[in-house]
């Protein structure tokens, strides 16, 4: 998978966002728009709290890795 970039338009209140792949998701990578412009990476913002989720298409729902981002899932 290459290093493309998306950009992902988030509401007032509780959003989801995930990678549609089936690879390793480098979260170190996310960054997160503040109303004012300012760019910075997820694990150092405070707009979002930081889980790990990965589908369990078994269970048709969702497992939580981690209550705070990894550098890598």
């Amino acid at each position: 998978m290459d290093d493309a970039q998306s950009v992902v338009a988030l509401g007032q209140g509780w959003n989801q966002v995930g990678s549609p792949y089936d690879a390793d998701c480098q979260f170190e990578g996310i960054m997160v728009r503040d109303q004012l412009g300012t760019d910075t990476p997820i694990t150092a913002s405070n707009l979002v709290r930081k889980y790990g989720c990965v589908m369990d298409g078994f269970a048709r729902s969702y497992k939580l890795l981690s209550p705070i981002l990894p550098t890598r899932m």
